[in-house]
């Protein structure tokens, strides 16, 4: 052995003797050891959340984009027979998708209750929300009547309790 490995014993056995930096090390390592164990866990949870948000905003997308599509075929529907107006678009924005409430058993206790309706097991639905329809825009020919406008407006505002603010009628080509 050479001098310099000498040197270098001689080094470590003189700082592994100072018992603060062997706990320093020790806790070094522990630490680091303990950061890559959570790690693991930590990204599996982040992806596994990341890919139920997704799933679950599809979800939501479609329904409500779904019952934007319904509401906007009524209303379609119920300005074609309106005397002045032609070709009829309608565009409706949906705040959230419906909500549905079901009869539960007991109090704290989570089993939904079904019933059997003919064939057919079903849940018992307590409460059914709509979404809120934060606003509507109607394209439609003959739109240009300030009267016809003004009642299409309050009609549907009455309906289906939008504020007349958020519903626009344009004339169309």
């Amino acid at each position: 052995m050479n001098i310099s490995g000498i040197i270098a014993k001689l080094k470590l056995s003189k700082i592994l003797k100072n018992k603060l930096v062997v706990r320093l090390v020790v806790c070094l390592l522990a630490v680091v050891a303990l950061g890559i164990f959570a790690s693991t866990f930590i990204n599996k949870k982040s992806t596994k959340t990341s890919s139920q948000v997704s799933s679950t905003s599809t979800t939501y997308s479609s329904s409500v984009l779904a019952y934007s599509r319904a509401i906007a075929s009524q209303i379609e529907d119920m300005l074609a027979g309106v005397k002045g107006l032609n070709n009829v678009k309608v565009v409706v924005v949906a705040e959230s998708s419906p909500e549905i409430k079901y009869l539960k058993s007991g109090e704290g206790n989570e089993s939904i209750i079904l019933e059997k309706q003919s064939s057919i097991t079903k849940p018992v639905i307590v409460t059914e929300l709509t979404p809120r329809i934060n606003g509507i825009l109607i394209v439609a020919d003959g739109a240009t009547n300030l009267l016809l406008k003004n009642k299409v407006i309050s009609a549907l505002s009455a309906v289906y309790s939008v504020d007349s603010a958020k519903i626009d009628i344009l004339e169309g080509k």
